[in-house]
Order: structure tokens, then C-alpha cells, then sequence
């Protein structure tokens, strides 16, 4: 008789599966997994553009929609989509058992965690992949403590962060250095990204995009990410020159205000948004320029999708420095969008000449080397399943 092949077992709590950074890299872990030995699930809080699903379950992996969070607005949707949810997991432990739950819900992980606990899951995972524009202060660390607490955070059996920033925002300096919390970085698949540039030009025309330089931003359509600032950067940008086009991916309930903003600037010839389902190493292909102005970032992983792409980045000082592979330039928010402008067109003529990327620390970032510390935290759910048998 063969050996029994034991499989571990894990559940992701993910916001959605829509096009999101976190559910993106999710998705990419689940690529680059071993198959033979892990198994991942995911349950998920919002229903809305799940363009994920499919392939997820082409993995024979399963989608379990436990709530309709961003369905409606109002204060008694919010309430009910959240009691809900929790209901709902508690169904689905009842229903299934899982050796790892693995949460990437950065401030409402608590009655995950508790049910998880109460269910006998052995690892029990809560993923930072945020920061806050706010400095930190005894304040917010006190405050911080309480609503930890208040999530049960001593049942987390291991507390990760995709960034230094992230991981000190919701476990604290103290959790580092007495090692209860660890940065694993947030990776992607280096291969996809790996350009040719010399082919732009001929891409561009294939593509009917415009002669002159085009900037990009990806990311959802929220208040975090400041599309107003960048917009009306953008219109600063063009009132000194005009061979300028500003290509936006994104998805959120933000997109018809300001696609309706763009249309109030008149710069509908100048500023083109993209669905959220783009082919972004497609896209990178015929770009100059990143821009991404958030108020902040756990770890924006597009801004490392870029530099890969050889495209260098202009982003707000908030975000966490540990995304400049060699082609990033910090700017504050706090100078206004007038000076970004003058920055960075001042910035597009030699200041990148003999940049490049730093390929020892992108290596950090390589999905490869990502997985194999995540399996190596999964595996102990197995030690600890037999211990229980």
C-alpha cells in the first residue's frame, strides 16, 4: 500500500476577489503553492467583481461568499453584512475542517480569530496589509492595544506583516522585537514582469496609445490611494506640457466621481481609465512613468510591478521605503500637487539615467522565495494536527 498523502488544509479570509492587492497575491501564493501538500479555500466578505473566481476554482480551490459587504452603504447594511459574516464562518467550521486560517482582514480579525480558536485550528494567521497615513504616538499605540484586545490577538498564533510599517502598525515595535510578529513581503512573480522594452514604441502603436509620455496608477478607486490629488496633479502637469497621458486602472465605488472629475477638467483627451481585469505586465509594457500618491500603503505592490518592468515610480513619502528597488523617487504629500508637477517633469529628462534595480533585494519580493516561508509556517499545523490525534 502507498503512503497516505496527507494534505494541509487552509483557509484564507480575504475582502473580496476582485482585483485588489491583497486578494491579487493571495491568488499568486495559491499559483506558486505545492498542490501535493497544500490546499487553499478562501472566504470572502465582498461578492462584487469576483474576477478571480474562476480561477481559483480551476485550482480546485473554493470561493465561499460568507457576507455582501460594499452591497449598500447604510449603517444597517453594515451592521448585518458583519453579524452575517461571522455566522457564516462559524457554519463554515462547522461544515469543514481547516489546519491553517490565515486572516487578511488588518482591524476586524477578532471573531475569526476566536471562532478559529474555539474550533481547534491549529494556526491561527493574521496578515497586515496596511498602514496608516497618521503618525505613530503613545495615543494610537494605546488605542491599538485596547482594540487588539479587543480582537483577541493573544489567540493569533502567528502575526505577519507584508511590511516593516505594517506589521508595527497593528502588532507594535514590542511584538518585533520579542519576535511574536515577523515581515514576510507581499511577492510576485518576477517572470511576468521581466519586460523588453525596446518593443514599447511598436506596442503602443498596436494599441493606439498617443506619442509622448504616459504615466500609469493602479489601484482601487478609494480614499487611501488620493485620485483627486493625482488628477489634479495630472492637470497641473499639463498646463506645462501637453504631450502628457495619464492611464488609471482601477476599480471601487469611487470611479464614477472621478471619471465625472476628469470629464468636469476636460481632460477626457488626456486621462484614460482601464477595467479592473487589465492585463497589467501588458499594460506596464508601453508605460513610462508610475505615479502613485497614497495617503498610505502597507506595501503596494504595483509600485514593485513597475520598477521590474523598468518604470520608474514617483510616490508620497507615507509609503513604506522598503518599496524602492533602485527606481523610486519620495515625494510629500504635504508640498501640494503644483510642486509634484514641477517635480516630476523636471525629473523625466536625466534624473533616471544610470538607475537600476536592485536585484539582490528583489529577490525579497520573488514569489519563489515568499512561499516557502509561508509553507514553512503552514507545515507546523501538521505537527501540531498529529499531536492532537
Amino acid at each position: 500500500m502507498g503512503k497516505l498523502k496527507l494534505i494541509i488544509k487552509i483557509l484564507h479570509i480575504v475582502p473580496s476577489v476582485s482585483a485588489g492587492g491583497i486578494e491579487s497575491f493571495v491568488v499568486s501564493l495559491m499559483e506558486k503553492v505545492n498542490c501535493d501538500k497544500f490546499h487553499f479555500d478562501f472566504a470572502v466578505l465582498n461578492p462584487n467583481n469576483p474576477i478571480h473566481k474562476k480561477k481559483i476554482n480551476k485550482f480546485g480551490s473554493r470561493v465561499f461568499f460568507i457576507a455582501k459587504a460594499g452591497v449598500s452603504t447604510s449603517l444597517y447594511s453594515k451592521i448585518s453584512w458583519r453579524i452575517h459574516a461571522v455566522l457564516n464562518f462559524w457554519k463554515l467550521l462547522s461544515l469543514f475542517e481547516y489546519d491553517v486560517i490565515h486572516c487578511h482582514l488588518s482591524t476586524t480579525f477578532g471573531p475569526y480569530i476566536f471562532i478559529s480558536w474555539i474550533k481547534g485550528v491549529p494556526i491561527r494567521i493574521v496578515h497586515s496589509h496596511n498602514t496608516s497615513e497618521k503618525k505613530n504616538s503613545i495615543y494610537h499605540e494605546v488605542i491599538r492595544k485596547i482594540i487588539n484586545f479587543l480582537n483577541f490577538d493573544f489567540l493569533i498564533s502567528h502575526k505577519i506583516g507584508c511590511s516593516d510599517m505594517a506589521t508595527t502598525w497593528l502588532f507594535g515595535k514590542q511584538s518585533i522585537k520579542n519576535y511574536r510578529a515577523k515581515t514576510i513581503y507581499n511577492g510576485i512573480d518576477l517572470e511576468k514582469f521581466v519586460i523588453n522594452r525596446k518593443n514599447k514604441e511598436l506596442e503602443r502603436k498596436q494599441n493606439n496609445l498617443n506619442e509622448g509620455i504616459h504615466f500609469i496608477h493602479i489601484g482601487r478607486f478609494h480614499i487611501q490611494k488620493n485620485q483627486k490629488f493625482l488628477i489634479d496633479l495630472f492637470y497641473e502637469m499639463l498646463k506645462i506640457r501637453k504631450d502628457i497621458y495619464l492611464n488609471i486602472v482601477g476599480f471601487g465605488n469611487l470611479e464614477a466621481t472621478l471619471k465625472n472629475y476628469v470629464n468636469k477638467l476636460k481632460l477626457e483627451n488626456h486621462i484614460f481609465f482601464y477595467k479592473y481585469d487589465t492585463d497589467i505586465p501588458s499594460i506596464l509594457r508601453m508605460m513610462d512613468y508610475f505615479l502613485l500618491p497614497s495617503l498610505c500603503e502597507g506595501l503596494p505592490i504595483t509600485a514593485i510591478e513597475a520598477q521590474v518592468s523598468n518604470i520608474p515610480i514617483f510616490i508620497s513619502e507615507s509609503v513604506t521605503k522598503e518599496v524602492d528597488m533602485g527606481l523610486a523617487m519620495f515625494i510629500p504629500l504635504s508640498i501640494g500637487h503644483k510642486f509634484w508637477a514641477q517635480i516630476i517633469l523636471n525629473s523625466t529628462n536625466n534624473y533616471w539615467i544610470n538607475r537600476c534595480v536592485d536585484l539582490k533585494k528583489l529577490k525579497l519580493f520573488d514569489i519563489k522565495n515568499v512561499i516557502k516561508q509561508f509553507e514553512a509556517i503552514y507545515v507546523i499545523s501538521l505537527h501540531r494536527r498529529n499531536l492532537r490525534m
